[in-house]
Order: structure tokens, then sequence, then C-alpha cells
């Protein structure tokens, strides 16, 4: 849904933010289904003032050239193993390790304490 055209009203004794884009003076509003907006001061959406809105648009959803999957396919391999050894730690199955190559691969950011 497009808020362009839009305008929000900015609950009494709302306190103003600032947009982490452009600076700007903002106000967060709650939409009906409960979800928040940043507007400008008249009310419109912010995000059809802001210079850096497309930054923010989507900002859930996953982003770089494989959409997200590569992270989301390692995390998948590291629940995996780790189910693995636990049901081995409980007598399930036997012990499993984690192939050297595969561990290394999973290094970096996303790394598990362990």
């Amino acid at each position: 849904m497009s808020f362009e055209n839009y305008r929000f009203e900015i609950p009494e004794g709302t306190d103003p933010a600032r947009c982490r884009g452009c600076g700007a003076e903002i106000w967060w509003v709650k939409t009906k289904n409960d979800k928040n907006v940043p507007c400008n001061e008249d009310g419109s959406s912010h995000f059809s003032s802001c210079p850096q809105a497309d930054k923010f648009r989507g900002k859930g959803a996953p982003t770089g050239p494989s959409g997200g999957m590569d992270r989301v396919k390692r995390l998948e391999t590291m629940v995996e193993h780790l189910n693995e050894r636990v049901n081995a730690l409980e007598g399930k199955t036997p012990k499993v390790a984690m192939p050297k190559q595969e561990r290394m691969a999973m290094e970096g950011d996303d790394a598990l304490p362990f």
C-alpha cells in the first residue's frame, strides 16, 4: 500500500524522533494494521519525502545477490549439525562431526560462539 498522498493523524503528545536516513524530524504513527509509519509534521508519510527512503523499504526482506538464501542455507546446515550432536549426546545416533571445510565456510559474522 502506498501512503504518498495519505495523511496520518499524529496523536497529541507524540514525541518527535529523527530519521536515521536524512536526520529530519519525524513522528511514528501506528496504522490500522498495527504497523509503524514514519510521518512528517503535516501527517504525510516520510517515505514520500526522505531522500534515503529506499534504504528502509522492505527492511525485513533478505538482501544480497542471492536474496539472503546463502545465509539461510548456512544457518540451516548449522542447525542440522547441532541437532545431530544433540542426538548423539542423548544416545540416539552416532556422533557426527561437522567437516572442517564446512566449519571454515561458516566462520565470520554468522558463526556461533562454540
